[in-house]
């Protein structure tokens, strides 16, 4: 199940914000393909398997040094972001939480970055029982990813955009053109 889109949101200039946040160093560092994939495709998932992405992921998955490639050989860059800039997803919530955390899905969806919003709105409930639920000799169980896969339901109200976000799109409320215009 995907989480739902949010309506867009005019800036003070009138035009749409942009919901496409740089990945930050913890990010970067931590998530590495997920990062870069959030930021191009606006899913922390979706884009994993393709591009410097797929380069970060492979190497994390080698020898733990993915952040080498988001760091030294991506730079985020508002021309190769796919999709609706407006707009961010977790399009499957099962395989994002197991991949990159319960916490880390919902931070990704309500603040653009994964790491950033750990402490606010519904990330911080995932952030909670992934610290707070800990069996001794057995260790963490991953309450966290099944809150996030079964339990979580996106509120629109936790949705952030920021002026400084990358995507910012056109006036909002103007009309868009569809289709080849013959009739």
């Amino acid at each position: 199940m995907s989480a739902p889109m949010v309506p867009q949101q005019a800036g003070p200039d009138g035009r749409s914000m942009g919901a496409r946040q740089p990945p930050s160093c913890c990010a970067k560092c931590c998530l590495p393909a997920c990062a870069i994939s959030g930021y191009e495709t606006g899913d922390p998932t979706d884009g994993c398997c393709g591009g410097k992405a797929l380069a970060a992921l492979l190497l994390q998955l080698g020898c733990g040094m993915g952040w080498i490639i988001s760091f030294c050989c991506w730079s985020p860059d508002p021309q190769k972001i796919r999709g609706d800039a407006t707009q961010r997803t977790v399009n499957n919530r099962c395989f994002s939480s197991w991949c990159a955390g319960g916490p880390c899905t919902i931070s990704f969806w309500e603040s653009g970055d994964l790491c950033d919003g750990l402490c606010n709105g519904d990330a911080c409930c995932a952030t909670c029982l992934w610290f707070l639920i800990f069996v001794p000799f057995i260790g963490e169980l991953p309450w966290s990813a099944f809150y996030a896969c079964c339990c979580w339901n996106p509120d629109v109200g936790n949705f952030m955009r920021t002026r400084e976000m990358h995507g910012a799109g056109c006036y909002v409320g103007q009309v868009v053109k569809i289709g080849n215009g013959a009739v």
